[in-house]
């Protein structure tokens, strides 16, 4: 993966200011992040990547640019330990802060003892819902013994999965 900050000089607006903009280059593929500052061209240095200068107000846009630099280093990290692909447009998504929540096993378990509860007493017992309730429980223990979590997303179910979750026993 390949970050770098560029000024966009010919978005240049009324008041004479440029935006920064960050580039993320995987595989051969790249995506655009507009970062939200915006500076006179002259206030650049395009070999460091900052805005030059030390006034308070480029203190903060540097502190701004490494922040992006890290949370993107951050993700890609985390996308690789965890076993995933990093996907640019998902990357571009959370640095923005508009990633959506990926769903989780506990979730789809909270999900349906939820919609049981509102049921109860019309054509649902209340002793369901409480074995979905030791079900969750369960599987809760199951993921912290198998993965060291209490929690994984719900796309990782598969039949290894459920296979092993069903050769789980709690002593």
């Amino acid at each position: 993966m390949n970050i770098l900050f560029w000024l966009y000089k010919s978005r240049i607006n009324h008041r004479g200011l440029c935006p920064i903009m960050l580039r993320i280059t995987l595989k051969g593929k790249r995506i655009n992040v507009v970062t939200g500052i915006e500076i006179e061209p002259i206030q650049w240095d395009t070999d460091k990547q900052k805005v030059k200068g030390n006034s308070e107000l480029h203190q903060v846009y540097n502190k701004q640019i490494l922040q992006l630099k890290t949370k993107a280093w951050k993700y890609y990290s985390d996308s690789l330990s965890g076993d995933s692909s990093v996907n640019l447009e998902t990357l571009k998504e959370y640095l923005l802060g508009q990633e959506k929540k990926e769903k989780s096993i506990l979730d789809a378990i909270d999900y349906q003892v939820s919609n049981l509860r509102s049921r109860v007493g019309h054509d649902i017992a209340s002793s369901t819902v409480q074995k979905y309730i030791t079900i969750r429980r369960k599987v809760e223990d199951f993921m912290q013994h198998q993965f060291h979590k209490p929690d994984i997303p719900r796309l990782k179910v598969n039949h290894q999965f459920i296979s092993e979750l069903d050769q789980y026993r709690i002593f």
